[in-house]
């Protein structure tokens, strides 16, 4: 760990509240890092006997000012030792995780084929992307979105346990489904022979189920993006927090699936094409515009699509050493400026649905409920029928549903896989309230993750 931390400068990153301003500390002034052990080897592996260290772990809040800002940790049983693993995401995104992981991956095992790492660093390419804000392609992006800002639509509401208003400390919980492989090749499929991208044909279920559940036709969604401008050279190998977000317009189209996905997919590449002027921009306008408090989220909704071959390809190795039990991974995380944030990603067994919702806002079976309806819509996109639209009588938990549908809806046939979850819960009756009451929103933080 301390070799992985004096080659990688981020790891050294601490961030000043005075001077707004990061610094990355000399590898001669950090602590050496101690991983701390946790000893049940009087005990065979017990997930039970984790709960405590992945419950702190995933609501570990870091001193930006002090390093570090992650966390190791190793539990060992009799049977097996688990890696614990804490980051706060203000100095990784994704790509640059698994790439931190790769290189740990390859001290550990002693094969010294890790790349070099570019001379410039993360600063350096934070210091020229900052020029961009003094050219013509940032006015063009912010004029884009200047005309765009009049019919922005302001947040929506959801069936909540309790305003968000009264909610001071959110506390986040997870709830996981996956997709079969099979469903999920035939789902990518589908989408590129309908000419859309998949990330956009997930964006359109997602805001389908929000949508139904809100009664409002269109609102805003954040979504995450992970853009790195060529500005320097090695700039794909550079590590560091490249995460911006876009906020997208979500306009539904009923059960017409063919329509909300072509039109999602082009005012999301249009979006993105214009992002220089970011997403965080845009909601303080749009705040500003509508006279709301601009230290409070006017897009608590958050899409975080991660599809591609980099995580599906981490996900499928061994890591650290090839007897590592990959099916018994886990991972949760904290978005503290939401009310749910989908993590839809790509992995080796096909795709993850994993909603991360603040606890005093939603039941869990109510969560339970909108993850499983999530990848029914997948499955059945991935059937083909995409001119049949989506089930939407099939939207309503059963105990919701009327004790016979309506003669011109006839009650659809399920041919697909079914979905797996990580928990199952009875339905959801709130999530059947179609027009929850109104309430204000929820204050924002940054990304926090574990595992």
């Amino acid at each position: 760990m301390n070799r992985l931390i004096a080659e990688c400068d981020v790891l050294r990153t601490v961030f000043s509240y005075e001077r707004l301003q990061q610094r990355v500390l000399d590898a001669a002034d950090v602590p050496r890092f101690h991983v701390r052990v946790h000893d049940f080897s009087a005990h065979d592996y017990a997930p039970t006997l984790l709960t405590e260290i992945r419950e702190r772990l995933s609501h570990q809040l870091y001193d930006p000012e002090r390093f570090p800002l992650f966390g190791f940790e190793v539990s060992r049983f009799r049977d097996r030792s688990v890696l614990h693993i804490s980051w706060d995401l203000i100095i990784l995104d994704v790509q640059s995780r698994l790439a931190v992981l790769r290189r740990l991956d390859d001290l550990y095992r002693g094969t010294d084929r890790r790349p070099e790492l570019p001379r410039a660093s993360f600063k350096d390419y934070q210091d020229y992307t900052g020029l961009l804000k003094n050219s013509a392609w940032y006015e063009a992006d912010r004029a884009y979105w200047q005309r765009k800002l009049p019919g922005l639509p302001l947040r929506c509401t959801l069936p909540f346990a309790q305003s968000p208003d009264t909610v001071d400390h959110p506390r986040f919980g997870e709830h996981t489904r996956h997709v079969a492989p099979e469903v999920w090749e035939r789902f990518k499929e589908q989408a590129r022979r309908h000419g859309v991208s998949t990330s956009s044909a997930l964006l359109s279920l997602f805001g389908s189920v929000i949508s139904y559940f809100s009664g409002a036709a269109e609102f805003p969604l954040t979504l995450t993006l992970f853009n790195r401008y060529p500005v320097l050279d090695g700039t794909e190998s550079l590590l560091g927090n490249f995460t911006s977000t876009v906020l997208f317009h979500y306009a539904d189209r009923g059960a017409d699936i063919e329509e909300l996905t072509r039109r999602t997919h082009d005012v999301l590449w249009e979006d993105i094409s214009h992002a220089l002027y970011s997403g965080v921009e845009v909601q303080r306008d749009l705040s500003k515009l509508h006279g709301l408090d601009t230290t409070k989220a006017v897009s608590p909704i958050v899409f975080t699509g991660v599809v591609g071959n980099e995580t599906r390809d981490f996900e499928r190795g061994a890591y650290l050493d090839d007897s590592e039990l990959i099916e018994d991974r886990h991972w949760s995380a904290q978005t503290s400026q939401a009310w749910i944030d989908l993590q839809a990603i790509e992995v080796a067994g096909g795709f993850m649905s994993k909603w991360l919702y603040v606890e005093q806002l939603f039941d869990e079976a109510t969560i339970d409920h909108l993850n499983a309806l999530y990848c029914l819509l997948i499955e059945r996109l991935a059937d083909g029928d995409w001119a049949a639209g989506l089930p939407r009588d099939a939207y309503l938990p059963d105990a919701d549903r009327p004790s016979s549908p309506p003669p011109t809806q006839p009650t659809p046939h399920r041919t697909s896989t079914p979905c797996s979850a990580s928990t199952r819960t009875g339905t959801a009756p709130r999530a059947g309230r179609r027009r929850p009451p109104s309430s204000t929103p929820a204050p924002a933080a940054p990304t926090r993750t574990a595992s």
